[in-house]
This record gives structure tokens, C-alpha cells and sequence, in this order.
């Protein structure tokens, strides 16, 4: 049991790296999405969606780097 445990931690970590990246791509994608198709979002919607995309992306990296150091 206690090696079924640490695969499943392990699996999930995993998935929960490439999760918070996919989540980034994809409100970059849909703010320019919303930005060239502008037809119930209005364009300064997809800008902010845009500029959440590169914050998670950002904290991302940063955090990554800050455990690198520890």
C-alpha cells in the first residue's frame, strides 16, 4: 500500500506541474481568442485574460527557480 501511495503522489505531482502550464497557454490562447474575435467578450476581456496567462506563467517559473535554490 505504501508504494501505491507514493505513485500516486508522484503521478499527481506531475499532473499538477503540467496542469498550472496548460492553464496559462490556454487563457494566452483564449485572450487572443477574445481579442481578434470579439463577439460577446469584449476586447478588453481577452487583454486580461492575456495578462493572467503570462502571471501564471511567470509564478510559475519563479516558484520552480525557488525550489531549485532550496
Amino acid at each position: 500500500m505504501n508504494k501505491l501511495t507514493e505513485k500516486y503522489f508522484a503521478l499527481s505531482g506531475y499532473f499538477y506541474k503540467n496542469a498550472y502550464l496548460t492553464l496559462s497557454i490556454c487563457f494566452i490562447i483564449l485572450g487572443t481568442w477574445v481579442c481578434f474575435v470579439p463577439t460577446d467578450l469584449s476586447r478588453k476581456a481577452g487583454i486580461a485574460e492575456i495578462i493572467v496567462g503570462i502571471f501564471f506563467g511567470i509564478s510559475y517559473f519563479v516558484r520552480k527557480s525557488k525550489t531549485k535554490k532550496l
